[in-house]
């Protein structure tokens, strides 16, 4: 069996060749002896890890003891068997990745098997090849996580393969347990996958440590590809027959480099050719649901070459082209709209900005008001998901009263028997993407349903009774339409001659976001969902509940009519408040990312300017690190994910958006701590969009005393001004206390003054904030971490590091600058009165 897949590896890497000289990772066996023994714990040498371009970090236990290089590009490529984690490493699975070398040290990584998907491992986790054979993977806390079952089988050893494939060996190297037979997601090449086996895609790209919702399973007859809903899976391909749950050996899906063969009981099924290569490949799973094979091309790039549920798939057959609801066409998303006079918007998208997110309920079904649920008929429509197994026929009529008698029904599926009254009903408790599609694109005509709750000031037998009387209402629009141009015409003359007014008031310059653009949010289609006043004063309970309030205005504790929380924001001091509001929605509307406040909606109306926003239940920063009482306390391990958190969000306006945005008012008033203390970045009132080529910008001065970086005074920044306010805010949180406490002594007012001082004397752990959580047990990485806030405060824009680059930082990717300059600015108190009284600071802007 060795020599075989020996033979296997010859074959789909011709152009790799044996190098004796060049060793990508030499410190690294690739095997081990009966009994061995490893421990998860960060090793006391660099050489022991692998740090990686996209943020992981391995550490190996067992790597290919056979490197290889291409002889055209220097490119050396190897398998590597160890833990493996990202981000800021809670957890880690045990796995085999792909390991690619090139000639500047950089080293991109490919997962291709782990043994606990599903139940990562924590620091200290045990691996043992035991005296019985077994190989046991054991979390610290001693539960056993996963194992080989081997014990009591003639084991000797354990070998990672050139080919990819981690092996229990006996004493006469005969295979007794191989991973090659328990698939995860991917294929390598010369491995199978056989009837009653799966392939299930992971969460996502990088998440290595949880199961996504799409599956391939292969039977003797058949294979198909799933997507786990609510009731039982849903299909959506199909080659061959349709028995799923039996197992013959004869049946199975094989990859070979270049070649992808599917042998079933019944016959051979071909599969979607694939270009010949001769580079190295894998077949994956992917968590949108296709099955891609990568190609590795140039220095480190892997490449989408084929994808082979392509031959009956075009992207809108996919389950989650466009989400939950959603309905796709021409690879563009939107959301479900009735037949004829069944306009009534029953949903709206998840994310205006991004489609493809699916859609949602505006009204949520409640199936303690079932007589108000309704059958919404979509003409055009086809759903990829039909329950075949179901042999009985039934008319549309009887389907849909099926689905209205069971609360977990969702949609219906009605697929008609040719010449005859009756069909095929399929009862959908989980609706994924539609199609829209012309009937003469498929041989039959199927029927989606959807079942919606109707609003209380409708009814069902209103909205049926309506398409009787369309004739009437076509009539009736018409005419509406008409005195509606005419009204239209008197209201934008009006609004232009107001706007006229209000930007000559306004005096605004350049650069920054024009008054006009507010009459501009009523007809921005890609803006976040808008209210009326009334909605939100029902919500806040008449503004009852005030969770605090800034420069700008309150914030108020509400739930909407679909039962979620929310923060709803009045903007105040008119004047300025139109400003940030309208600079706060230009902003943030575009930008989506897991460390920033999301914006729901907005309300306009007469003097009222409202902001709504996801609800963060445990508030903001400052009043977990600056109150000293005992429920407003933060462990050294809530307190790090914060600090990444910001980082990460920084780094995301920075550099990842299509314009980069300075927030401008990073302090820890404007930081968010939801329920589990994920740390989000808020109010962009202050914010500003600069251009991807522009190194900097010129703008009136703003921001929080304290927290503002010395260009201010030339009005001239960069978005270092930012990383300047990151190293204040981290600073503060290690240490506890405010930048500027006017409480302290009159030698201890300047936090940065007390930082200069005790780097000077290598007495930084002096200032950590002792009397809070385990802080004392891990003095050591504050001092570390108050050594990266200074990094942010050199007086000299130039000599701070990006975000991106103290994320790495952060998440010990990379080592920190050793030549801090901690010269950094100290500010008098004569200092700090001249520049609240500078012409350029408008203490407006201040918040204080």
């Amino acid at each position: 069996m060795a020599s075989i897949l020996h033979l296997l590896l010859i074959i789909s890497l011709p152009l790799l060749v044996q190098s004796d000289e060049w060793e990508p990772f030499p410190n690294f066996p690739s095997t081990a002896k009966l009994p061995s023994h490893w421990t998860n714990t960060k090793p006391s040498s660099s050489k022991e890890l692998i740090s990686v371009q996209d943020g992981s970090l391995v550490r190996p236990i067992l790597v290919a003891n056979q490197p290889f290089k291409f002889s055209r590009n220097g490119l050396g490529l190897t398998f590597s068997f160890g833990f493996i984690c990202s981000g800021s490493c809670d957890s880690f699975v045990l796995a085999i990745a792909i390991m690619v070398k090139t000639i500047d040290q950089s080293t991109p990584l490919q997962v291709v098997w782990s043994a606990n998907k599903d139940k990562p491992v924590k620091e200290k986790a045990t691996l043992e090849l035991k005296k019985d054979g077994n190989f046991v993977l054991t979390d610290n806390n001693g539960t056993i996580v996963w194992s080989t079952i081997t014990t009591g089988k003639p084991v000797s050893g354990i070998n990672l393969t050139d080919y990819g494939s981690l092996v229990l060996f006996d004493s006469g190297n005969n295979i007794i347990w191989n991973s090659f037979d328990f698939p995860v997601d991917t294929l390598l090449p010369g491995q199978r996958l056989v009837a009653g086996q799966r392939l299930v895609s992971r969460a996502s790209t990088y998440n290595w440590t949880h199961s996504g919702s799409q599956f391939i399973l292969l039977s003797p007859s058949g294979f198909s590809a799933f997507i786990e809903s609510d009731g039982k899976p849903q299909v959506y391909y199909r080659k061959g027959g349709y028995t799923i749950y039996s197992k013959q050996e004869e049946a199975y899906l094989q990859f070979m480099n270049g070649n992808v063969s599917l042998v079933l009981s019944s016959k051979n099924q071909p599969m979607p050719p694939v270009p010949p290569t001769l580079s190295p490949q894998f077949l994956r799973l992917d968590p949108d649901g296709h099955l891609r094979l990568y190609q590795l091309e140039g220095f480190m790039k892997w490449k989408v070459v084929a994808d082979l549920l392509d031959d009956q798939l075009d992207y809108c057959d996919y389950p989650l082209a466009c989400g939950y609801y959603g309905v796709c066409s021409n690879k563009q998303c939107s959301c479900p709209q009735g037949r004829g006079n069944q306009t009534l918007n029953y949903f709206s998208a998840v994310n205006y900005d991004d489609p493809v997110q699916g859609c949602t309920s505006v009204t949520p079904l409640d199936c303690q008001k079932s007589q108000k649920h309704h059958l919404l008929y979509l003409e055009n429509i086809y759903y990829f998901h039909h329950d075949i197994t179901s042999q009985s026929k039934v008319s549309v009529e009887a389907c849909k009263a099926q689905c209205l008698k069971q609360c977990g029904c969702k949609a219906v599926g009605f697929l008609p028997e040719f010449n005859s009254s009756g069909g095929q009903c399929t009862l959908i408790s989980q609706l994924f993407s539609m199609k829209r599609a012309r009937q003469s694109e498929y041989s039959y005509n199927s029927s989606v349903f959807l079942k919606v709750q109707v609003p209380e000031q409708l009814n069902a037998t209103r909205v049926q009774a309506g398409m009787k009387h369309r004739h009437f209402i076509i009539m009736g629009c018409i005419a509406g339409s008409m005195i509606t141009v005419f009204l239209a015409l008197i209201c934008i003359r009006i609004l232009y001659l107001r706007s006229k007014s209000v930007s000559k008031r306004m005096n605004i310059s350049n650069g920054d976001i024009s008054a006009e653009n507010y009459f501009n949010l009523n007809h921005a289609s890609e803006l976040p969902m808008r209210f009326c006043f009334e909605d939100l004063r029902n919500a806040t309970s008449n503004f009852s509940k005030e969770l605090g309030r800034g420069g700008s205005g309150s914030v108020f504790e509400g739930i909407l009519s679909n039962g979620s929380k929310v923060a709803v924001k009045r903007m105040e001091r008119i004047s300025q408040g139109k400003k940030q509001f309208l600079a706060e929605i230009e902003t943030i509307r575009g930008i989506h990312h897991i460390n920033l406040v999301r914006l729901i909606g907005y309300c306009v109306e007469k003097s009222y300017y409202f902001l709504v926003y996801e609800f963060m239940s445990n508030g903001s920063l400052d009043k977990w690190i600056f109150n000293k009482d005992n429920n407003h306390k933060l462990d050294w391990g809530i307190r790090h994910r914060i600090i990444i958190n910001v980082a990460k969000g920084l780094s995301y306006l920075h550099e990842d958006c299509c314009k980069r945005i300075l927030h401008l008012d990073i302090k820890p008033q404007n930081i968010l701590l939801d329920e589990n203390f994920n740390a989000k970045i808020a109010d962009f009132g202050l914010s500003k969009l600069v251009e991807r080529d522009q190194s900097k910008v010129m703008t009136t001065m703003r921001g929080t005393l304290g927290y503002l970086a010395p260009e201010w005074l030339n009005s001239v920044i960069t978005e270092k001004v930012d990383v300047y306010s990151f190293g204040i805010l981290v600073l503060e949180i290690i240490c506890g206390r405010k930048n500027f406490d006017f409480c302290q002594p009159i030698e201890d007012i300047y936090l940065l003054k007390l930082v200069k001082e005790k780097a000077h004397d290598d007495r930084l752990h002096e200032i950590v904030a002792k009397d809070d959580g385990n802080m004392e047990l891990h003095m050591e990485e504050a001092v570390k971490m108050i050594r990266v806030a200074t990094w942010c405060l050199q007086s000299d824009h130039n000599l701070r590091p990006a975000m991106s680059k103290i994320v790495k930082v952060l998440e010990d990717a990379i080592d920190i600058n050793t030549t801090i300059n901690y010269e950094i600015l100290i500010p008098s108190t004569t200092s700090v009165m001249d520049k609240l009284s500078h012409p350029f600071f408008n203490s407006a802007l201040l918040g204080i």
